[in-house]
């Protein structure tokens, strides 16, 4: 560009160099998107695989079972449902933010709800030990 002076030829690849910024960071944009909705459909298709290997088993067991084993699995259910529900009513240490770090392992502390390691990618406990890893 020989016929810029120095200061429009500096200003030229300023333009340049933002237009390519914006291009890169629209294909990744792009490309960010096209990968979650692809694993979106592998998830959904994995999803009901299970469930449909699983719908097949569960069913021949209820056939199996007779009345008795049924109405224990119903009972238990319900038993264990209301113990969970009462456990949950009576404690916070699962889901405040007032729990001290490391007082439970790794397992939903106040500090994780806190610096909302589920979905803070930068959260400082976010690592591969986590399970959910910034899900």
């Amino acid at each position: 560009m020989w016929f810029f002076t120095s200061a429009e030829n500096s200003l030229v690849l300023e333009i340049r160099s933002h237009l390519s910024e914006q291009l890169l960071r629209i294909g990744l944009y792009t490309a960010t998107a096209m990968a979650g909705i692809v694993t979106l459909f592998v998830v959904f298709a994995a999803i009901y695989a299970i469930v449909s290997r699983f719908k097949k088993y569960a069913l021949l067991l209820t056939e199996k079972s007779d009345r008795i084993e049924r109405s224990y699995v119903i009972i238990g259910t319900v038993v264990f449902s209301a113990l969970i529900i009462f456990i949950y009513s009576v404690t916070v240490i699962a889901y405040t933010t007032q729990v001290p770090f490391d007082l439970i392992f790794t397992m939903d502390s106040g500090f994780y709800v806190i610096t909302d390691t589920f979905f803070n990618l930068h959260a400082p406990e976010n690592d591969i030990r986590q399970p959910l890893l910034g899900a």
